[in-house]
């Protein structure tokens, strides 16, 4: 037995997805487990889990927390411990579900490229014409118990897009309210910021402990046009300009940029975080690095490519001190060896990423043109 666990996460934490199956958080990369979510927290798998965290193993399935912290420092496992404190959570204690990430359905507006239709409907018709088989429709008829409804103090809510379930959420909201138990929730968002809050919602966030939004953006302009396929930057930035409004007005409201790096961006962070650096509010910026689908991961971009990138990004550290952890994650990613062969990857990349362009009626010379001249493989 160690003197703590690996990870706190099992102590207080489960995720719900969109077809009803369980994980024990969002980075574990083993396979869902088929349990009624009421059931899953207390099973036998999170039973034995717990002993395997206690006994100081780290399961093969934490290996994205473990990259992560190799590149930060800093990873889901981490920020668990930081939550847990937060919420008082003893993992000498018995364990008591307090938080929830929530997974309502893989109904999406949006088409990422990185995406595929497990997160997005929109992609199936993408993945038929590829001759894959899309997932089906999956949407969980997610609710709060009794007992929940007074021990929950956070909700994370992914998707798809959850800011289409805004009712659905707002029901279970209500319960929180009447029960007074309200005033203790801190509410996670992560969204691809073309949707704004309802009315009702946005009544209900001003009763909550606390409140933040992570928009997910991966570029600026068209750039994010080109790789979020569908989405508008006009309406993006409306949305963040209400957002930044809104968090100037209320004391229990922030929001963040999450970026989730890339090939198709690997060159291009810096009009995004100049941009960034505009809003009143101190924007948070998160940084995903892409690792699948495999062709693009930016480590597999040619090496010379990779060096004239890590030597922009070494030049520019001390003109954003704000963004410096963002920037030096990426020249940490890049300098990391391939994970693919060259050549492999390059017959891979176009072939998939040209696909896409047709299918989308999009050019990446048009959305990123210094990095269409840089690869030079077309």
């Amino acid at each position: 037995m160690t003197d703590k666990p690996y990870c706190i996460l099992p102590w207080y934490h489960q995720l719900v997805q969109s077809s009803g199956k369980m994980l024990p958080c969002c980075s574990w990369a083993g396979p869902p487990i088929d349990s009624n979510y009421g059931d899953f927290f207390h099973s036998q798998f999170m039973q034995d889990l717990r002993l395997d965290m206690l006994s100081g193993n780290i399961p093969d399935e934490c290996r994205h927390c473990v990259y992560a912290e190799t590149q930060t420092g800093e990873s889901h496992r981490t920020h668990g411990w930081i939550l847990a404190t937060d919420a008082e959570v003893d993992w000498r204690d018995a364990p008591t579900l307090r938080r929830q990430e929530v997974n309502l359905s893989n109904v999406c507006n949006l088409r990422c490229r990185s995406c595929d239709s497990s997160r997005s409907t929109k992609w199936a018709a993408d993945e038929i014409a590829m001759k894959l088989t899309p997932h089906a429709l999956e949407s969980v008829d997610w609710r709060l118990s009794p007992d929940q409804v007074t021990s929950i103090k956070q909700l994370d809510f992914l998707g798809g897009e959850p800011l289409l379930h805004q009712e659905q959420i707002c029901d279970e909201l209500e319960k929180m309210k009447n029960a007074r138990s309200i005033d203790q929730l801190i509410l996670h968002f992560t969204t691809n910021g073309t949707i704004y809050f309802s009315d009702r919602m946005l009544d209900l966030l001003r009763y909550c402990r606390y409140t933040w939004v992570n928009v997910s953006i991966d570029g600026y302009g068209i750039l994010n046009e080109y790789i979020r396929s569908d989405s508008d930057w006009h309406e993006i930035d409306k949305n963040l300009r209400r957002l930044d409004q809104l968090a100037q007005q209320l004391c229990n409201f922030g929001f963040g940029v999450n970026h989730c790096y890339s090939v198709l961006n690997a060159n291009a962070a810096y009009p995004l975080l100049q941009y960034l650096a505009d809003f009143k509010t101190d924007i948070k910026l998160g940084i995903t690095m892409v690792n699948g689908p495999n062709q693009y991961d930016a480590r597999n971009l040619p090496n010379d490519a990779k060096i004239w990138i890590t030597d922009r990004y070494m030049a520019l550290l001390d003109n954003i001190p704000n963004y410096r952890h963002a920037l030096e994650s990426m020249i940490s990613h890049l300098k990391e060896p391939a994970t693919m062969q060259h050549d492999a990857w390059v017959k891979k990349f176009t072939t998939f990423n040209n696909f896409l362009d047709t299918r989308r009626h999009a050019a990446l010379l048009d959305a990123n043109k210094e990095l269409y001249d840089m690869l030079d493989i077309w």
